[in-house]
Order: structure tokens, then C-alpha cells, then sequence
């Protein structure tokens, strides 16, 4: 007969891994650009003009760029499935064992008889 005894444990670990991950991403931004062109047809007339500046004058543009913003979300990169499988074996056990051996006398007893 066999019995199913615990020989032997697995153990299982999970354990995060951090990586650094370079990942090239294209963002824009604004650049000033000024052009003199000379006058021509569609110059505005000088009634429509500013007056000319007396004093110093300063003027803002705001230019843009984008920013890369980082978001992490958790996904499902893989499944692991574990199992149990049962694997045969024939092992060979050598033990003593006993028995045991009947003798029989024979001092004049004429009726008795083995069977073989």
C-alpha cells in the first residue's frame, strides 16, 4: 500500500521590479517669428494705423510649448497559472521479511503425507 505524505514544499514569490523605461515623445512649442515685408496692396491705409510711439513701448506674446505629462495606470501584463501533477514512479524497496517454514518429523508415523 501507499500513502500521499509531504516530502517537499514550493514556495511562490512575487516581488515587484522597477525599470527605467526611455520612451521618446514628440511635444511642440511656440517660436516668435518676425518678418519685415515692404508695403504693398495689402498694407493697411495710415488712417487705420496706430500713431506712431513716442516713448518706449513694450509688447508681451505668450508662446506655448507643450509638457509631457506622466500617467501610470496598472494593467494585466500576463497570467501565470500554477498546478499540481501527479508523476509515476517505480521505485524499488528492499526489506527483510519472515515467514515461516513448517518441518515435518518423520519417526514412524506412516500416514502422514505432504502435499505439494
Amino acid at each position: 500500500t501507499t500513502l500521499f505524505l509531504q516530502y517537499r514544499e514550493a514556495k511562490l514569490i512575487k516581488e515587484p521590479v522597477t525599470e527605467t523605461k526611455k520612451v521618446e515623445v514628440p511635444v511642440t512649442h511656440e517660436e516668435l517669428v518676425v518678418e519685415r515685408r515692404p508695403a504693398g496692396e495689402n498694407t493697411p491705409s495710415v488712417q487705420d494705423l496706430e500713431p506712431p510711439v513716442t516713448t518706449r513701448q513694450e509688447l508681451k506674446i505668450p508662446l506655448k510649448r507643450e509638457q509631457v505629462e506622466i500617467k501610470k495606470e496598472t494593467y494585466i501584463k500576463e497570467e501565470v497559472v500554477v498546478k499540481k501533477r501527479r508523476v509515476l514512479e517505480t521505485k524499488t524497496i528492499t526489506e527483510e521479511v519472515s515467514s515461516e517454514k513448517l518441518l515435518v518429523s518423520r519417526q514412524d508415523v506412516s500416514d502422514v503425507s505432504e502435499g505439494k
